[in-house]
């Protein structure tokens, strides 16, 4: 079906972005930045954006649009980091969120 086949190019996507290596672009020995951002909207998992069951949404529309991420700020406590982005959607409602990083120092 068309439908599954948008979903899992989709998936792949999502997989091959969240598994990515972020490099060093500088490093000033106070603030380290790096090349690709830590949080964007196409982070979104694609379980939260589309509803996947084909029979409710057999035309793989999305469900949740998320129009952009804010990096508002950034703690480690206890050797986990956690962020606490803004978030856009589509509608320009703004949300925030928690999110705890589970591979802190691979992926940034």
């Amino acid at each position: 079906m068309e439908c599954n086949k948008k979903l899992n190019e989709r998936t792949i996507e999502y997989e091959a972005l969240v598994t990515q290596r972020n490099t060093t672009a500088q490093d000033n020995g106070v603030v380290t930045r790096y090349v690709n951002p830590v949080l964007t909207a196409d982070y979104t998992p694609v379980f939260w954006r589309y509803d996947l069951d084909p029979n409710t949404n057999p035309l793989s529309c999305e469900r949740l649009g998320i129009n952009a991420v804010f990096n508002s700020g950034a703690i480690e406590l206890n050797g986990k980091v956690y962020l606490t982005p803004r978030i856009e959607g589509m509608d320009s409602t703004l949300s925030d969120a928690l999110v705890l990083s589970l591979r802190a120092y691979l992926a940034f």
